[in-house]
């Protein structure tokens, strides 16, 4: 039933019964009714309690209604007040008042009701689904309130009460939703989701219920963040779409050379327009088969924004994606409109964001984008239903989702190789060919001191118990290359260099032990310097041994190479204390809308968006 029933059903089928039924007697112990009707209450109370009502309404007999409701659970009724979200909080919050209604005062209310409902209706607008409020059994009781209130009877009062509670807990729900999200991302992606949540707890669950006007409450807390709105234009427009033929294009992958003709292209090229990548409305349809410069253009554009190659070829991961059914782009939008939720990123600050599933690392200053990197981030976990659950944990490379503040910065750094890379990868291939660790440039520890083993030496034991430390030192080959950035968290994740570069020229880019890696450190490098320290990025760079054309910059440099290395330098390695630490964000986003309109998708690479999608009824 829609909110339009409602008031149709107001208008037309509402009828006055001459005959009164009689008021059922509610058991309502001595105590109560003294409560009821106590004198220590607000002056609105004592004007709701002696207004003379049309239709005879009673606002004590509500009142009885609404106590017998809350204290007493009836399981005749369309509903179990236990069942509510904010069952305990409802019960405390109409004690307090006396169980007094915040919500419906009269059997003449309407406006304000039909107001608060058509809220909840358009929650759709923010991707969520109605029915987590309970909206049609609110219709439901909303109807059958409506109809009996001219009959003036306990059923009315019965109708009435549990529009209210419904009504009650579905704005408070609806304001936590709103506010902070509809799921708990910590409790649902336990053991990989770090990131700052908003706390929930430091307001009234119910604090809406406390607002002078609660209409107006709930319009103020609509999020006001220039991405979450982009993508409720998006979540519009395709579900817009839902009434176009959507249809797989049966199209073959084809070379084309520009200027030729191919009869296929219309069907693109219809896509393309309402993906919004094309405007055909200049374009003469007897042009739309030919691979001209607008089409290469929209279809560079439409490759870009799905994380593809932008050369405008007409190939079988551009088809695949082209094909993407409309209910895939309305369920990520939605997802991704939650994730928007968690996280709160203001347009106003300066922060890093690297996003998994896209594999790019952005700095945002004042909502605009200074810089973008690719990156490599930790490898797909594959759960083994054959291995324990420690086991499991063991082999998640997925890169976790984390805050923290970039403080200072290692050039040439030296590699201390984890326990768990050490088991996987150093044991095997020194126990193989001992020559191995001076190939790679490692050193060997065992209790702090250096020593020199053989492959035989490491046969002795158990890779699940070796009493050796690896670490690579400074140098080519170093796996962390040249520079890493560190800020503080529990997991030993980092940015970092890297000399393996050719997974930067592939997609998707999950490929590491967990850190993130960069194809262009030195950049991010000079964006983080820039009014931060003494060094620059041409510094930087003549450190870690990298050529400077500037003359006069290494001339400047070797005069003050020994005043920038004083705040710490260890041989070849050099740290650089930040004076400003910079905020940083690993999170996950699938779909997003960019600076020209156009939305953007990913694959979901460590399937989170499967988990998100059951917990959010999608």
């Amino acid at each position: 039933m829609s909110l339009s029933f409602l008031f149709n059903f107001k208008k037309n089928k509402f009828a006055f019964m001459a005959k009164i039924s009689g008021f059922l007697s509610l058991a309502v112990p001595i105590f109560m009714l003294s409560l009821l009707v106590s004198s220590c209450r607000t002056n609105k109370e004592e004007e709701w309690e002696t207004k003379d009502y049309k239709f005879g309404f009673d606002p004590i007999e509500f009142k009885k209604c609404l106590y017998e409701r809350l204290e007493k659970n009836d399981t005749t009724q369309i509903f179990k007040v236990s069942d509510l979200e904010y069952c305990d909080s409802l019960k405390h919050f109409y004690r307090l008042r006396n169980f007094h209604p915040v919500i419906i005062r009269s059997f003449e209310d309407s406006l304000s009701i039909l107001s608060l409902m058509n809220v909840i209706l358009n929650v759709k607008e923010h991707g969520l689904n109605p029915e987590n409020y309970r909206y049609e059994m609110m219709v439901k009781e909303l109807s059958a309130f409506f109809e009996s209130r001219s009959r003036k009877s306990h059923e009315a009062y019965d109708h009435m009460v549990n529009t209210e509670l419904l009504l009650a807990n579905a704005v408070s729900k609806y304001a936590h939703d709103i506010h902070y999200g509809a799921v708990n991302p910590a409790k649902v992606f336990r053991g990989s989701y770090y990131l700052p949540l908003q706390d929930s707890g430091k307001g009234r669950i119910l604090k809406p219920l406390y607002q002078e006007n609660i209409l107006n409450y709930l319009s103020s807390i609509q999020p006001s963040n220039q991405r979450y709105k982009s993508m409720q234009t998006a979540l519009r427009h395709f579900e817009s779409l839902e009434s176009q033929p959507w249809d797989s294009l049966r199209i073959a992958p084809v070379k084309l050379k520009r200027g030729e003709v191919y009869p296929p292209l219309k069907r693109v090229a219809e896509r393309l327009s309402l993906l919004g990548f094309m405007d055909s409305s200049r374009v003469s349809s007897s042009d739309i088969d030919v691979y001209d410069s607008l089409m290469i253009r929209s279809i560079a554009k439409f490759q870009k924004a799905n994380g593809l190659k932008g050369d405008g070829s007409l190939g079988t991961a551009t088809i695949k994606k082209l094909n993407t059914p409309l209910k895939d782009y309305i369920e990520k939008i939605k997802l991704n409109m939650e994730r928007f939720r968690w996280t709160t990123y203001t347009d106003s600050s300066r922060y890093i964001l690297v996003n998994i599933p896209e594999f790019y690392l952005h700095a945002i200053e004042n909502g605009q984008e200074r810089l973008d990197i690719k990156v490599c981030t930790g490898k797909n976990f594959t759960y083994n239903p054959n291995l324990s659950a420690i086991k499991n944990r063991q082999n998640n490379c997925e890169t976790p989702l984390l805050y923290g503040k970039i403080s200072y910065m290692i050039l040439n750094p030296s590699w201390t190789v984890p326990v768990s890379i050490v088991k996987k990868e150093i044991y095997g291939a020194t126990v193989k060919d001992i020559n191995y660790l001076s190939k790679k440039n490692f050193k060997v520890y065992r209790n702090g001191k250096q020593v020199s083993i053989s492959s035989e030496d490491l046969a002795k034991y158990s890779p699940n118990r070796l009493p050796y430390t690896f670490v690579q030192r400074p140098g080519e080959g170093n796996a962390l290359g040249k520079i890493k950035f560190m800020f503080d968290n529990n997991f030993s994740i980092y940015l970092h260099d890297t000399p393996t570069r050719a997974p930067f020229s592939t997609y998707p880019r999950a490929v590491s032990h967990g850190c993130v890696r960069l194809e262009k450190p030195f950049d991010l490098a000079g964006y983080i310097l820039k009014d931060n320290s003494k060094w620059n990025a041409d510094f930087v760079r003549l450190e870690t041994g990298n050529a400077v054309e500037d003359s006069s910059v290494i001339k400047e440099f070797k005069r003050r190479r020994n005043e920038l290395r004083r705040e710490g330098a260890d041989g070849k390695t050099t740290r650089i204390n930040l004076k400003k630490k910079f905020p940083l964000y690993i999170d996950y986003f699938t779909a997003w809308v960019d600076e020209e309109g156009h939305l953007n998708m990913r694959d979901d690479v460590y399937n989170k968006d499967e988990v998100l999608k059951k917990r959010l009824g999608i």
